[in-house]
């Protein structure tokens, strides 16, 4: 009782380790996916007061126009208008800032000494209504602004609004000279453009400046700063624990992965890093011929989507475009279109990639992104367009050929880093897996060379597991690389294997079935010790491992029982192989067709309804002996699977028409020339009883007889078939016959018994 108590708490202590190892690794990637977060959010805010020395140059994200209502308001203006009128009429109860300020007026005035006369020269009455008319000319213009490029334009109207009037000839200029002047002070309408300089390196900010950071949502103010990340960092842990609770409700095995819970977390931290490192280039500025190469749609956020989804799979790609694709949008100004477009870029990847088996896919895939990216952004300038298309074309081509180039940089991020990740994190992709697809792996052709009809035999498993695959939801490369090398164990051992006993004398006729079992069985160790030596990927050492499952080796069990005094004490344990079961649809799928191929290797009449029946037995033996409890196979896979099988191997094993000699060799037979009758040879007997002679009866000379060995065509073929040697081969091919055709007619449902008793080292 106390070992299991202490067990239970060993394994709790492990469990709760592993837990909490997980999320102090969970609270390191948010903390770096955060401060990259911050990092990019203090590159976009400017935090300048009226005075202070810009550190760098800022520009503008976005284009603007506004009115610079912010320099001198409508109120300053109309007072400087009052303060002028009280000065000239002498008011005592002017202040002595509005009389410095008059005077400063009075002063711009002293040039037209004509004018300062006449207004001398004013009654009180007569000033009020030139304050009025003042007011009445300027106000309209305060309320819409004026163009910087049309002043002299609206002083001409002005001056014809005031010729209008009727006035005097001084009333007339004097109003003129008036509100030229105001017109400087009135509120102008600008035009910032993206990517032009607000303030330059080491220029002071002005109230025009800091009035335009406002504008374009750049004005930082210290106070709002620690708002702003306790924001960001709350929105980041919220998708990030969203990431989290996915995988542990619907992809459990990367949770409990600490190598893909680092890979995650890695591609994730490194792909925002670029990102911001691509946003901060585009504030900055890089120009080239005028223009800032760098925008915001460079970001590499296709390459995490890719990368995760040949390394894991296109959910958790998806799950990760998302994240990253709000996270890069809340960096930037405009986060919405940004948003958008490189969540379609990373999805068009993602679709792309979904069933990549080349480097060529990947290509193909950047083109899709890049496409991806140039019809979205054309799409959200149209729809948020206010003007002609002349106003936003040159920022609009430029985010063009910038989001066209950020797919291929993201393809060849992908290719780059793809080969690290794998080899690193020991993740097998089809891709990697296509490099052990090649037939002239050095291992292949040891095999082809050492044991050349188990290279044969696994060639055809692994068509076979190949043609199922798909049908089930298997891997098809996989199943086919995994049928390839299903038996390089047997490289270690090959003459114990009949179908590489060319020409040679069984090697177990003279074992005893133990030792015979442990050869035949040993093969699964060996293969795993070859495929780690010849550094195979992990899921095709997982196939070897698991291809027998741990089926009994039944001939061999069943001679034991033969030569056995008491056949009860023979046990199957002895006798099964050692496992493990299939884990997956892979090795379930090799282990099938394995079993069957062998198996229709012994059929005396491979017809249709012959093959089916075997494929049909094979099958069921398999699932009545649990073969197939640790893996996802249900009985309708086994039904394709059934079916897929038995069509291949009809084809294979299809009948052929005996074509005339004259049509194998391409030449006519000569014609035999009538000749008179025979002459009678009587025939001599040997010793033995057997007719012996320069010719042989009619069944010797057509080949082999009813126990399978051929008559012997002369006397030293004779002597031969009489000798010690001779006769132990007619005994072995003797006792083959009668289990071969004893197993046929038994019908036994067990076909591997049928496999073994025909060939005993057949069966693995």
């Amino acid at each position: 009782m106390f070992k299991r108590l202490a067990l239970l708490w060993k394994t709790h202590r492990s469990a709760a380790g592993s837990r909490l190892k997980r999320i102090l690794f969970g609270l390191i990637i948010w903390g770096l996916i955060t401060g990259v977060l911050f990092a990019d959010l203090d590159s976009s805010k400017v935090f300048l007061q009226n005075g202070d020395v810009a550190k760098r140059d800022i520009l503008a994200p976005k284009t603007i126009s506004y009115t610079t209502f912010g320099i001198r308001s409508r109120a300053e203006i109309l007072n400087d208008i009052e303060t002028l009128f009280v000065y000239l009429a002498n008011d005592s109860k002017a202040d002595l800032d509005s009389t410095m300020k008059g005077r400063q007026l009075w002063d711009e005035l002293e040039e037209r000494p004509a004018l300062l006369e006449y207004l001398t020269s004013l009654e009180p009455e007569q000033l009020h209504l030139l304050r009025d008319q003042v007011q009445a000319l300027i106000i309209p213009y305060m309320n819409r602004g004026i163009p910087e490029d049309e002043f002299d334009t609206y002083r001409e109207q002005i001056a014809k609004e005031i010729g209008s009037l009727e006035l005097e000839t001084n009333s007339q200029e004097l109003l003129l000279t008036l509100t030229a002047k105001l017109l400087k002070d009135l509120p102008k309408k600008k035009t910032i453009k993206k990517g032009e300089i607000i303030i330059r390196h080491g220029d002071r900010a002005t109230p025009e400046d800091i009035y335009v950071l406002k504008e374009l949502g750049l004005y930082g103010i210290e106070a709002r700063r620690r708002l702003n990340i306790l924001g960001g960092g709350l929105v980041s842990l919220l998708l990030f624990a969203s990431v989290f609770l996915f995988m542990y409700r619907f992809r459990p095995k990367v949770l409990e992965s600490d190598s893909l819970l680092a890979m995650v977390g890695i591609v994730a931290v490194v792909s925002l890093a670029l990102s911001k490192m691509v946003l901060i280039l585009s504030h900055s500025g890089v120009y080239f011929r005028g223009m800032n190469i760098f925008s915001p749609y460079l970001c590499p956020l296709s390459t995490a989507s890719m990368l995760i989804t040949i390394l894991i799979g296109a959910d958790m790609g998806i799950l990760l475009t998302v994240v990253l694709s709000v996270l890069i949008g809340l960096m930037e100004i405009e986060g919405i279109k940004l948003t958008i477009t490189l969540f379609f870029g990373g999805l068009a990847g993602i679709m792309a990639v979904s069933r990549v088996s080349q480097r060529a896919d990947i290509i193909r895939a950047g083109f899709y992104v890049s496409l991806a990216h140039v019809f979205f952004l054309l799409g959200l300038y149209l729809f948020k367009a206010e003007a002609a298309f002349s106003t936003f074309s040159q920022p609009l081509f430029r985010d063009i050929i910038t989001g066209f180039v950020g797919g291929f940089t993201a393809t060849i991020l992908t290719i780059g880093g793809l080969p690290y990740l794998e080899n690193f994190f020991k993740i097998t992709t089809s891709i990697k897996l296509l490099e052990f697809s090649d037939l002239n792996q050095p291992l292949m052709q040891e095999l082809l060379v050492k044991a050349p009809g188990t290279y044969h035999h696994s060639i055809v498993v692994a068509n076979m597991a190949e043609a199922s695959a798909e049908m089930i939801g298997a891997d098809p490369l996989l199943c086919k690389i995994g049928g390839y090398y299903h038996d390089i164990g047997k490289l270690k051992r090959p003459y114990f294997f009949v179908e590489n006993q060319i020409g040679i004398e069984n090697q177990h006729e003279s074992l005893s079935p133990y030792l015979s079992t442990l050869i035949i069985s040993s093969h699964v160790k060996d293969g795993i010790e070859l495929a780690k030596k010849y550094n195979l990927a992990s899921p095709i050492i997982d196939i070897v491992a698991q291809h027998q499952g741990t089926g009994l080796i039944t001939y061999f069990y069943h001679r034991a029982r033969e030569q056995a005094a008491d056949p009860d004490e023979v046990r199957e344990e002895e006798f099964r192989y050692p496992g493990p079961k299939p884990h997956s649809k892979e090795a379930a799928l090799v282990m099938l067709a394995d079993a069957i191929e062998s198996a229709a290797r012994t059929l005396n009449n491979p017809t249709p309804n012959n093959i089916q029946n075997l494929v049909t037995k094979i099958t069921r033996a398999k699932f009545e002996g649990e073969q197939f409890n640790d893996c996802d196979v249900t009985l309708k896979d086994l039904e394709r699977i059934n079916r897929t099988f038995a069509t291949i191997l009809t084809g294979m094993y299809h009948s052929r028409i005996e074509y005339p000699e004259e049509a194998l060799t391409g030449f006519k037979k000569p014609e035999q020339k009538k000749q008179g009758k025979p002459k009678k040879v009587k025939p001599k007997v040997s010793g033995n009883g057997k007719i012996n002679g320069n010719k042989t009866d009619k069944k010797a000379a057509d080949g082999p007889t009813d126990t399978g060995i051929q008559q012997p065509e002369s006397s030293k073929d004779m002597v031969q078939a009489n000798s010690p040697k001779g006769k132990a081969r007619k005994k072995t091919a003797n006792n083959k016959k009668k289990r071969k055709d004893t197993a046929t007619a038994s019908g036994d449902n067990n076909t591997e018994q049928v496999q073994q008793e025909n060939d005993p080292g057949q069966h693995d």
